[in-house]
């Protein structure tokens, strides 16, 4: 039973550790999702999206509605 934990953290960390760090957390797209999400908050528009009151169309309308919510949600 032993020996069979041992096989598998040895294996876990064999194909594990070696990619650590080779997938970013974010993108740079990311920060303009939040940033449009957080300005569907502050001036209540839902329909249009926006980054820096002008117009944004590069990111799908119903993620960034997703994270509007979430914000408002949980803060």
């Amino acid at each position: 039973m032993r020996r069979d934990y041992l096989l598998v953290f040895g294996l876990a960390i064999l194909f594990f550790f070696p990619f650590l760090g080779a997938v970013h957390l974010f993108d740079q797209y990311e920060v303009n999702s939040a940033e449009c999400a957080r300005e569907m908050l502050v001036t209540g528009e839902w329909v249009r999206p926006q980054i820096g009151f002008q117009p944004y169309w590069d990111s799908p309308p119903m993620f960034i509605w997703s994270q509007a919510i979430s914000m408002q949600v949980f803060g």
